[in-house]
């Protein structure tokens, strides 16, 4: 698999990693927040922080460059592009996605995407035995408070249960790390070392992140800047960002 290194061979983890950056750089998410998503949707570059977080940094912007892509996966040695599975739900938001996503690679890298349509259910075991495809994890959600413990489910701490089919010994670390002080500016240190890493080596890459749909008086609630559905929170969340009316 392109995008996968040897971790015994510092060139092979160099090469993969130039292919998973030329694919992240090569995602359209201005596109696909306006388009698929009708322009309710934002882009959505980092991992369990959104670009609406207090702790967000430009600095973790991909921007969508299809020419610098493209020069990556020349150097990694893929000029011709390559062709892969990419597993979706069988339908809705998440096919419409991936079918956006297919259609970018293929035009600007000639990367073939065959798309597997099934449902999470049956795909599950895959990702247990570690066995899966690349997919559309959607654990990266940006409802996570920041300074949570960061990367459970990349790393080994999933204890061979759910994860998203990886195992970073560096996230793996920052996590331990993090689940044992309440030192703030550490956690803090450590989230950034997160995310540091990630943007370096887009072991997941992001693509546009959209509100769940909540009504609300308007004249007793000026303004209620709702982050979109996490898991477990429902639709309504954000209940510190509500600005009363006077």
């Amino acid at each position: 698999w392109p995008w996968v290194g040897d971790p015994a061979d510092p060139v092979s983890m160099e090469k993969a990693r130039k292919v998973r950056l030329a694919m992240s750089l090569d995602i359209d998410r201005e596109g696909i927040a306006k388009s698929v998503m009708m322009d309710i949707g934002r882009p959505f570059y980092m991992y369990e922080l959104s670009t609406d977080d207090p702790y967000w940094q430009n600095k973790w912007k991909m921007p969508y460059d299809p020419v610098k892509a493209k020069q990556l996966l020349t150097e990694a040695g893929y000029p011709n592009g390559f062709t892969f599975e990419y597993r979706s739900e069988p339908g809705g938001l998440e096919l419409e996605v991936t079918e956006a996503l297919a259609s970018t690679w293929q035009t600007d890298l000639n990367i073939k995407t065959n798309i597997t349509k099934v449902a999470y259910s049956t795909f599950r075991p895959s990702i247990i035995n570690h066995t899966a495809v690349p997919w559309f994890c959607g654990d990266g959600v940006s409802t996570f408070p920041t300074l949570w413990p960061k990367g459970l489910t990349l790393s080994s701490h999933s204890d061979g249960g759910y994860s998203c089919n990886m195992e970073s010994p560096v996230i793996a670390k920052i996590f331990a790390d993090m689940n044992v002080t309440s030192d703030v500016n550490k956690q803090k240190e450590l989230a950034f070392q997160f995310f540091d890493y990630l943007y370096d080596q887009q072991l997941v890459a992001g693509v546009a992140e959209f509100p769940g749909h909540a009504f609300y008086d308007p004249k007793k609630i000026v303004e209620w800047k709702m982050r979109p559905e996490g898991k477990g929170t429902g639709v309504i969340n954000s209940p510190e960002w509500i600005k009363l009316a006077p």
